[in-house]
C-alpha cells in the first residue's frame, strides 16, 4: 500500500519482498468494515474473492455466545496481497520478490540498500527507505538506534490452512475459543479452506509436542471440532507478538505496518492498523524524498503513537481480559442472553484508526 501511494505520487518506488508472490502467511483473514473503507478511499475494489461474514462464534469451555457481525469479510492473504501488489505494479512500482534487504549507510544524501538475490546482489540509493517488513522488522535496523520493546507476557502467533475437505466451522462466521494457553480464530475463505489463526502463550506451545497440538488441545477445552491431523499449509509460527519500537525512523529510513509496532489483534484489526499507517505514511516519505529533516522522525513518532495507541486500547482489553478465564466465561453467559450488547465493541474494533500528521 506504501509502494502503491507514493508511486501514485509520480515517484520511483522500489518494493523488496523476501518471499515468492503470491505468499501465504500467519494471519486470521478477516478484513473489518474499516480496512474495506480505507481500501475503498485508496481507489481500490474490495477483494472479489470474499466471504461476508455475518456472525462471531466465541466459546471457553462450557460458555458459548454468538455476536452479529455486519461490513467485514473473510479472504486469503494468497488472494489480497496479490492483489495489493498487482496495483502497486500496475502504478508503476518495481518490484523484485525472492530477495533480502540489508539496509546501508547515508552516501551523498541518499540511503545505500544491498539487496541479495540468488540469481546476483544488488546495491541501490533511495531518497527515502521504508521498513514494511512485519514483526521485528525486514530490514536490519543495527547502528541507527532502533531495537523493539517486548510487552510483558507477550504471545506468539500460529497459524495453519486446511483444505476445504474440513469439516465443521462454517462459512460466513469467524470461530473464536479463548482458554488457559491462549485463544484461537478459524474462518473460511471462498474456496472453502479453512484457515486457523492462534495467539498462544509461550509456556503452553511448550506443554506441547507442535503448534497442532497446541491448537488442538485449546479446541478440546472448549468442547469445539478438531481439526484435520495434517494442515495443507502450515504450522507457521510468528516472533512475539506485542512490541513498541524505540524508534519508527532514522535518517531516510522509516518503519510500517507491523514493523512499526504491534498488539495482539483479534479479528482482523493487524491489516486496517497497517493500510491505515502505510496510507498516513506516503504523503510524510514523498515530502522526504525533497528535503530530508531530521523533524519528519519525529513527526512520524508522535502522529503514528497518537493514533494506534487510541485504536489498540481495545484490543488491549481484550487480551487483558483473554488471560482470566471467570472472566471470559462471565462476559460470554452475558453476551449469550444480550448478544446485542457487544454490538459498540465490535464496530469499534471494525473502525479503522485515523493517522494525522501535522500541516507542515
Amino acid at each position: 500500500m506504501t509502494a502503491l501511494e507514493l508511486a501514485r505520487r509520480h515517484l520511483a518506488v522500489l518494493l523488496v519482498e523476501r518471499q515468492p508472490m503470491p505468499r501465504w502467511k500467519v494471519c486470521g483473514a478477516c478484513l473489518s468494515a474499516g480496512t474495506l473503507e480505507l481500501l475503498t478511499e485508496a481507489g481500490l475494489p474490495a477483494p472479489p474473492d470474499g466471504v461476508a461474514l455475518h456472525r462471531l462464534r466465541l466459546s471457553a469451555r462450557s460458555a458459548r455466545a454468538c455476536v452479529p457481525l455486519s461490513g467485514s469479510m473473510a479472504v486469503s492473504r494468497h488472494s489480497f496481497d496479490q492483489m495489493l501488489l498487482s496495483a502497486a505494479r500496475k502504478a508503476g512500482v518495481v518490484a523484485i520478490t525472492r530477495a533480502r534487504a540489508r539496509l546501508g549507510p547515508i552516501d551523498a544524501g541518499r540511503r545505500i540498500v544491498h539487496i541479495e538475490r540468488a540469481e546476483g546482489d544488488l546495491e541501490a540509493s533511495a531518497q527515502v527507505v521504508i521498513d514494511a517488513g512485519g514483526l521485528g522488522g525486514g530490514v536490519d535496523w543495527t547502528g541507527v538506534g532502533a531495537g523493539d520493546e517486548l510487552a510483558p507476557g507477550s504471545r506468539i502467533g500460529v497459524g495453519a490452512v486446511f483444505d476445504p475437505g474440513a469439516q465443521a466451522y462454517a462459512r460466513g462466521e469467524i470461530h473464536m475459543v479463548v482458554g488457559a494457553g491462549g485463544y484461537v480464530g478459524l474462518v473460511r475463505v471462498a474456496d472453502g479452506s479453512l484457515t486457523v489463526a492462534a495467539a498462544l502463550d509461550p509456556a503452553y506451545l511448550r506443554e506441547h509436542t507442535s503448534p497442532g497440538d497446541a491448537v488442538g488441545a485449546l479446541l478440546r477445552t472448549a468442547g469445539s471440532p478438531p481439526l484435520p491431523e495434517h494442515p495443507d499449509v502450515g504450522w507457521k509460527g510468528t516472533p512475539w507478538l506485542t512490541r513498541s519500537p524505540h524508534t519508527r525512523g532514522a535518517e531516510r529510513l522509516f518503519a510500517v505496518g507491523d514493523a512499526a509496532g504491534y498488539v495482539e489483534p483479534f479479528t482482523g484489526e493487524g491489516i486496517s492498523w497497517a493500510l491505515a499507517g502505510a496510507r498516513a505514511l506516503a504523503p510524510l516519505a514523498a515530502r522526504a524524498t525533497q528535503g530530508w529533516k531530521p523533524s519528519q522522525v519525529t513527526e512520524w513518532n508522535r502522529a503514528h503513537s497518537r493514533s494506534m495507541a487510541r485504536a489498540q486500547r481495545l484490543c488491549r482489553a481484550v487480551a487483558w481480559t483473554s488471560r482470566r478465564p471467570r472472566l471470559v466465561r462471565a462476559v460470554l453467559r452475558l453476551l449469550a442472553h444480550a448478544p446485542g450488547a457487544a454490538g459498540p465493541f465490535v464496530r469499534r474494533a471494525g473502525m479503522a484508526p485515523v493517522v494525522r500528521l501535522s500541516a507542515s
